[in-house]
């Protein structure tokens, strides 16, 4: 998550509890790939226990060591893969907890970032328009030339669809709205000509 205050106490703690829920979440995927693990040497050792009596061999190693590893995967493996998913979710119960009662704070420290993106946005969009009027304005140029033109028709003249483009940019009434609820942001002034 990005601060505007990396060093602030509400960035430092949602910091930790997020390299918590990574570190829980590699330790939950290296206890389901240790399983695996387990699990293939349990199909190899039972492989090594078939050819064994293919070959009329002795099987009492095998049998022990499919044995051991039976007993492992009914009595370790649940309990850890168990262990593994609750400590998982208990770190992103914390996150999710820390968030709900920092809310404010983090909404506060995120607030700048959202209109710095709705003001990029902005700029973007008004160069658009005004490369997109030029473009047309261009096109206009070549169409008036075409049409004086005897036997000069124009069929491959490109088109762009601006006009869908310039609907809904319309919508915005002029603005690029910042990428956050509207009632944490301060009222502006358009805010209260709307209400009044």
């Amino acid at each position: 998550m990005i601060f505007a205050d990396p060093q602030s106490d509400t960035a430092k703690r949602l910091s930790e509890i997020e390299r918590q829920i990574v570190k829980t979440r590699q330790h939950e995927r290296e206890i389901h790939i240790e399983h695996q693990r387990v699990l293939r040497e349990r199909r190899q050792v039972k492989e090594e226990l078939t050819e064994a009596h293919a070959q009329s061999k002795p099987t009492t190693k095998i049998d022990t060591k499919l044995a051991d590893l039976r007993q492992a995967l009914e009595d370790v493996w649940p309990s850890r893969l168990e262990g593994a998913r609750r400590a998982l979710q208990r770190a992103e119960f914390e996150r999710d907890r820390f968030m709900s009662e920092h809310f404010e704070d983090i909404a506060g420290e995120l607030i700048p970032h959202g209109t710095a993106a709705a003001d990029d946005v902005q700029r973007a969009m008004d160069a658009l328009l005004i490369a997109l009027g030029r473009w047309q304005a261009e096109a206009g140029r070549f169409e008036k030339v075409m049409a004086r033109v005897p036997g000069v028709r124009g069929l491959t003249m490109p088109a762009l669809p601006v006009h869908s483009l310039e609907q809904e940019l319309g919508q915005l009434d002029g603005r690029v709205p910042v990428p956050v609820p509207r009632e944490l942001l301060p009222e502006t002034e358009d805010d209260e000509d709307e209400a009044a």
